[in-house]
């Protein structure tokens, strides 16, 4: 959570610097927009279970602000997003018999966000602290009589809240009718979704997103 807290702190710091350093020469971009794409998700249990990957969806808002101060430096900026991200993971109990659960989350990322180029195509960059909040679970099995496996299998999850860091890069493109965005993130969470009531010590997310973006350029009147 300390990692989580100072990437909060350095990104804030940042938003701060880009904004005080826009001089009449400086080249500046703020974009807002829509995202889409899928996810795939797993969480690392201990103790360690038979688990695999779940694959969902996720689409969300941007806000995007970056600056460009000299002409040989990358634009530097803040990208923020809200978006619901499908997580999940599955339990393969035996050959024929799977648990499967599924979660819903609303997720804000507040990203440091850099680019690269100096035409209409750019490499983008984004690191950042993200949290997520838990809006629905559930939970499917193929077998009831299967229930006695793990202490979640149809239970609640106890805590609701996601704290990580996320780690994104793509390309941009800005033509005449709006900038496209597409960006491959991974993102780590830092705390547990289980306790040990549930017999878990520990069950933290990864979580794979690819995604493309639409946004449309802010410009000052």
């Amino acid at each position: 959570m300390k990692l989580f807290l100072l990437s909060l702190i350095l990104n804030l710091i940042l938003a701060g610097f880009c904004t005080a350093q826009v001089k009449p020469t400086a080249t500046v971009y703020t974009g807002v927009g829509l995202k889409g794409g899928s996810s795939a998700s797993w969480f690392s249990f201990d103790p360690s279970q038979n688990q695999g990957w779940a694959t969902g969806y996720t689409a969300g808002l941007i806000l995007k602000h970056a600056v460009r101060v000299n002409e040989n430096e990358p634009m530097m900026g803040v990208q923020v997003e809200l978006n619901w991200v499908q997580r999940g993971w599955s339990d393969k109990i035996d050959s024929t018999t799977k648990y499967t659960r599924r979660l819903h989350y609303l997720e804000l990322p507040f990203m440091t966000h850099a680019m690269w180029g100096h035409k209409n195509t750019k490499i983008i960059a984004n690191l950042g602290p993200s949290i997520s909040y838990l809006v629905s679970s559930r939970d499917s099995i193929q077998s009831i009589s299967d229930l006695e496996h793990n202490s979640y299998y149809q239970k609640e999850i106890e805590k609701p809240w996601l704290a990580g860091l996320a780690l994104g890069v793509g390309l941009q493109r800005t033509t005449a009718i709006g900038t496209f965005q597409l960006e491959a993130r991974i993102t780590q969470s830092l705390n547990s979704i289980m306790t040990k009531r549930q017999q878990v010590l520990s069950a933290s997310n990864t979580n794979i997103t690819v995604t493309a973006a639409y946004l449309l350029e802010l410009r000052p009147k």
